[in-house]
């Protein structure tokens, strides 16, 4: 209404007191100008001194555990053209105890559930876990240490090597035809403008299977993988995942920028036979005690089921004995759990400036652990606040800071699920491939010289070999 827009933060907060009171007040005015009839005015206070449901009460607004949830809520409920003046009532999927769960373990107040030597945030350090539902879709969860409650639902870093099985290897499963014996290569090799891309450590690997380089974060295999598969492929799966881009750096294939929401969505498309399911935190709506239209999730397959099945097998490397990521090995659940770690560096200057005052640490500004399940797909993150180096991450599997992430990722996943899991189940079918071929002009009968002249010129797309796809062929 008119005039209320002078102070939202004090009208729209207090709309029950300071906004009721402003609003008759507008009303009033409108009435003695004439802008509304005697009986507009009348039935429009009626509205006014009505109880808003959507109105929190004092200990739902200062309740931490809750905020970064409703941030979500609010976001979808923003699509559903709710009515101004009704009581609108909001179900959602989260239990209220889970949430003052979550909020324990990102402000690591809650004991850890496995035997690690320390885990401790960085100091000044951030993290967000965001949890789905892996058969439904079901935002379960969202938490976060930050000031900030939109954390884990906008908030986007660099995802490191997480980002690996969805945007490197599963195109590269899916339509470059590699499984998990693939041999891919180990060493330090170069981006295609001729940019050193190495190992963590700088170790060489020599030429190793799939599923050993993703089970242990090889970057020169993963380039590999990425060089595979164009664009049109790579989107195939990314889209109905929600993370597609208009393209890809070479870069990206080692980290995509993306939230913890985000990134628990598209797992959970892995621990669901490659069948991605829209996240959602409302349930149902009901308006003056009616039920509001809600509408239904997309689904859709991002991968064949064959290709999920690969994903998990080649995953459930990272938390074996030899993986990148042991410690987040979850042996309660055989064939139920796959996980995959990321680590991300800051810029060599930054680097330098760090190891020139506290030694050979190895920094980094983000780690994450990526997971899905049979009962829950969670993604953890923990990061600087910013990317001058005065707060970071030390690397390496040992460190107490890298273990942050795993301490995230298992107290989540294992107060999230039931104590037992059902093995991950296939249904054998693969991804429809229409959308992946450009098709032919249509030439009607009545076609102008444009129209010939387009369809003279069409060419097909020719696929690109390099040396690496080369070396592929002769190794199979």
């Amino acid at each position: 209404m008119a005039g209320l827009g002078q102070a939202p933060s004090s009208y729209v907060n207090d709309f029950n007191g300071l906004g009721k009171k402003r609003t008759k007040i507008v009303l009033q005015i409108m009435l003695e100008d004439s802008l509304v009839s005697n009986k507009e005015y009348k039935d429009t206070l009626q509205y006014i001194d009505r109880d808003f449901a959507m109105s929190m009460k004092k200990g739902q607004h200062e309740d931490a555990a809750s905020q970064s949830y409703l941030v979500q809520v609010r976001n979808e409920m923003a699509k559903l053209n709710l009515p101004t003046y009704a009581n609108v009532t909001i179900k959602t999927y989260a239990d209220i105890n889970q949430l003052h769960k979550l909020k324990e373990i990102v402000d690591f107040k809650d004991a850890p559930v496995t035997q690690m030597e320390s885990q401790v945030m960085p100091e000044g350090g951030l993290n967000a876990i965001s949890v789905v539902d892996t058969k439904t879709g079901h935002i379960l969860g969202l938490a976060t240490n930050a000031k900030n409650p939109l954390t884990p639902v906008t908030s986007e870093r660099s995802s490191g090597s997480s980002i690996k099985p969805l945007l490197d290897y599963a195109p590269a499963i899916e339509f470059a035809g590699i499984n998990a014996g693939s041999i891919l290569n180990g060493n330090n090799t170069a981006y295609s403008d001729g940019t050193p891309l190495r190992n963590y450590g700088l170790y060489q690997y020599g030429a190793v299977n799939a599923s050993y380089a993703l089970g242990n974060s090889l970057n020169t295999a993963a380039y590999q993988a990425f060089m595979m598969t164009n664009l049109q492929q790579k989107n195939a799966i990314m889209r109905p995942l929600n993370i597609a881009k208009g393209s890809y750096m070479e870069s990206e294939s080692l980290g995509l920028n993306i939230s913890t929401l985000k990134e628990a969505s598209a797992y959970q498309a892995i621990g669901n036979d490659g069948v991605h399911i829209e996240a959602r935190a409302i349930s149902n709506v009901d308006v003056d005690g009616k039920a509001w239209p809600i509408p239904k999730p997309k689904v859709e397959r991002a991968m064949s089921s064959s290709t999920s099945k690969t994903l998990i097998q080649m995953m459930q490397g990272v938390t074996a004995a030899n993986g990148s990521e042991p410690k987040a090995a979850q042996p309660q659940w055989p064939n139920a759990f796959a996980a995959k770690s990321g680590l991300v560096g800051f810029d060599d200057e930054i680097t330098a400036k760090v190891t020139a005052k506290y030694g050979n640490v190895m920094p980094s500004s983000d780690a994450w652990m990526a997971a899905t399940s049979s009962g829950v797909s969670v993604s953890a993150w923990v990061g600087t606040p910013d990317f001058s180096g005065n707060t970071f991450i030390i690397g390496g599997g040992n460190q107490p800071e890298n273990n942050a992430r795993v301490y995230l990722l298992n107290n989540t996943i294992r107060y999230m699920n039931p104590e037992k899991l059902e093995p991950f189940t296939y249904s054998g079918e693969t991804l429809n491939p229409t959308t992946l071929t450009r098709a032919l002009p249509d030439v009607p009968n009545n076609a102008n010289d444009t129209i010939y002249k387009d369809a003279k010129g069409f060419k097909a797309p020719t696929p690109k070999v390099d040396d690496s796809l080369k070396a592929f062929k002769e190794a199979h």
